[in-house]
């Protein structure tokens, strides 16, 4: 715009800044691939057990499986690749998580079946998206850790959910996670349990529960209680025979004392008092005997 100056000059040219409004588009709705409108660049059929057909990409297939890769470099008739055994939903909530170019979040729910289909069709990538979910949802307690430790087993995962529920049910050493470090391999679990077990095996060595866990395990755990019980009788012992060597002190410094009163009160009779101390100590030895037995008390 144009700034007119009072002085007679000429006009000032200033720019204005200009502000766009942000515009935030909808989420996309989710593709149902059942029409060949909803997935563009389709180029394969999967036919599933309804006969029904869902559209898809060869090339998202491939990158994201090795058994599609493979079954795709095959020939089929018509396009038309069969998926024997899978419903509409089980594909449609795959294909939803794996497609560009917004792939939908793994949800709790869908959790096992994505774990049971990237095993079943070899994909790597999604396995770890599915690691990396349980870690956040066991972080957050969404996701309980017996169940994680389940999942985790069947379908192989990797260290880190294993380590993460170890790290966890560590601070939790109980009869029930001991047999669950046991089943799973969780060396800092087992540690923790025959440490908290040993200490109160005399209270649950008749848990019904204690014939699940191995013999080496129970074995370890017996140890241990037996290790703890002899160290606290050699303190018992250490205790007692400190006791006995104060009682024998006290006892020879009686006797001592009674040593010297004998002494002194058979001698005193026949020393002949030749000053007034003396014959102060003569008529009165006990007051001589305290002094002498003072020093040694």
């Amino acid at each position: 715009m144009e700034k007119l100056l009072r002085d007679g000059q000429e006009p000032v040219h200033v720019a204005r800044r200009v502000s766009y409004p942000l515009v935030i588009h909808e989420e996309e709705k989710t593709q149902d691939f059942a029409a060949p409108d909803s997935s563009p660049f389709w180029d394969v059929m999967l036919r599933l057990d309804s006969n029904e057909c869902l559209y898809a990409s060869k090339a998202v297939l491939g990158l994201w499986s090795n058994v599609f890769f493979d079954l795709l470099q095959m020939e089929f008739e018509e396009n038309v690749l069969p998926l024997p055994g899978k419903s509409k939903e089980q594909i449609v909530a795959l294909l939803a998580v794996i497609y560009p170019p917004s792939p939908r979040d793994i949800d709790l729910d869908s959790l096992p079946l994505m774990l049971s289909l990237s095993d079943e069709y070899d994909m790597p990538v999604l396995k770890q998206k599915c690691e990396e979910k349980m870690l956040q949802c066991i972080k957050i307690n969404t996701l309980d850790v017996t169940e994680a430790l389940e999942l985790a087993d069947a379908y192989k995962c990797g260290p880190a959910v294993f380590a993460l529920c170890d790290q966890i049910l560590s601070n939790r050493p109980t009869l029930h996670t001991a047999l669950l470090a046991e089943k799973y391999n969780l060396v800092n679990l087992q540690d923790n349990c025959i440490e908290a077990l040993s200490d109160e095996y005399h209270h649950i060595k008749e848990d019904k529960r204690l014939a699940s866990l191995s013999p080496s395990l129970l074995q370890r755990i017996m140890s241990r209680a037996f290790e703890k019980l002899q160290a606290r009788m050699v303190r018992m012992q250490s205790v007692f025979r400190d006791n006995e060597d104060e009682e024998q002190q006290r006892t020879l410094g009686g006797s001592f004392v009674s040593y010297r009163i004998t002494q002194e009160v058979c001698r005193s009779p026949s020393r002949s008092p030749t000053s007034s101390s003396d014959e102060s100590n003569l008529l009165f030895p006990y007051r001589s005997i305290r002094r002498t037995t003072s020093s040694y008390v």
